[in-house]
């Protein structure tokens, strides 16, 4: 077992790796469960999720621009010998039957040091955000490895500063999609329309109730020859309770067949407590069961039914510290992840661990207005 003072030089590497950051990258942060929207009824649509995008990444000052990389790591001895490569380490753990502990001594006694881009051009690891001076997401950047631009991403906002198109140019043709939302006089979204190289693929329309909440959503896909060629309708309605938490949601083919349905369950201070989904015959598939922390973090999401669950921590910032992931596969697999930040409190390098063995630094570069 990995003994105390181990970790502990572990650790300490870990914040030499800090340092050494360039503080000319930066990065956003990472997808994870606990940024939950606060109307904890109606899930965020890809509108409001793109025109609220820096509240979700709970960056702090005017931002301008993120740059973000991931790099996978390498560790060196202090002669600067390689002695661990990022794509190495499974294959150590095979030729010394698994000897964990003599892995995590020579990442302890060595220098974190980034390699190549993590992942594939395919994993979107490099990339650059474009701010306005609202705060507005106005242009997304993917790049390749030589820093080409393989897509882009605009977005379009009325006067009123609503999100109302979506335009993305890719190097990949199918990929060339155009979002437009159409607003009514309170802003709520009421058609959606998604095309791809100018072929409209599906409208979305939503129906509100009496009291704004979202009623029913009706997706109508057509074929690619003509729009006046329906090919399939799906629809979803919404059920609310007396205080306007949405408690029941289904899915619904063009002849008003149920293919699925969500109900879920509140606390009395309407924190989301539990999501339960049936199949078309009404079969259980699957239960999810959250807590959440003071400030409205989920901390701890459970499915019963395929024994998989999360364990989260974070900072007092919000930041994500830690995950404990169980499943039935394997019995746990823990991340960790280290920062370091700039003068506005957003962190400019990150560095994830698994298992205490490093995978990946993460660096941002951010401009300010």
């Amino acid at each position: 077992m990995v003994t105390e003072n181990k970790i502990s030089v572990l650790l300490f590497f870990a914040v030499l790796l800090f340092l050494s950051c360039n503080r000319n990258f930066n990065s956003t942060s990472l997808v994870v469960l606990g940024a939950n929207p606060k109307k904890h009824y109606c899930p965020l649509d890809k509108r409001q999720y793109e025109q609220s995008s820096l509240t979700v990444l709970r960056m702090h000052g005017k931002v301008k621009t993120i740059k973000e990389t991931t790099f996978s790591i390498d560790v060196y001895d202090k002669q600067e010998s390689l002695v661990v490569a990022h794509d190495e380490y499974d294959d150590f753990l095979l030729q010394n039957e698994g000897s964990k502990e003599d892995l995590y001594q020579m990442i302890a006694s060595g220098v974190f040091k980034k390699s190549t881009i993590f992942g594939d051009e395919l994993t979107n690891n490099n990339w650059m955000l474009f701010f306005d001076k609202q705060g507005n997401r106005i242009r997304k950047n993917y790049y390749n490895n030589d820093d080409s631009i393989v897509k882009k991403i605009t977005f379009d906002f009325d006067t009123l500063n609503n999100l109302v198109s979506q335009r993305q140019k890719s190097n990949i043709e199918y990929e060339n999609y155009h979002i437009q939302w159409l607003l009514d006089e309170n802003d709520n979204e009421i058609k959606e329309t998604y095309s791809i190289n100018d072929d409209v693929i599906y409208d979305k329309i939503t129906l509100y109730n009496r009291d704004g909440y979202k009623s029913r959503v009706e997706y109508k896909y057509y074929s690619k020859d003509s729009i006046n060629t329906q090919k399939e309708t799906l629809k979803y309605k919404y059920e609310y309770n007396n205080v306007g938490l949405l408690v029941k949601e289904k899915k619904l083919s063009r002849n008003n067949f149920v293919k699925s349905s969500k109900e879920y369950l509140y606390k009395s201070n309407g924190v989301l407590l539990k999501e339960s989904k049936y199949n078309s015959n009404e079969k259980l598939n699957s239960v999810k069961k959250f807590a959440q922390n003071n400030k409205g973090h989920t901390v701890i999401f459970r499915d019963k039914i395929s024994n998989e669950s999360y364990k989260n921590k974070y900072d007092n910032s919000g930041n994500l510290i830690a995950i404990r992931h169980n499943t039935l596969s394997f019995k746990s697999k823990k991340t960790n992840f280290k920062y370091v930040f700039d003068k506005f409190n957003n962190w400019t390098c990150k560095i994830e661990f698994v298992n205490n063995i490093p995978q990946s630094i993460t660096e941002r570069q951010i401009s300010y207005y």
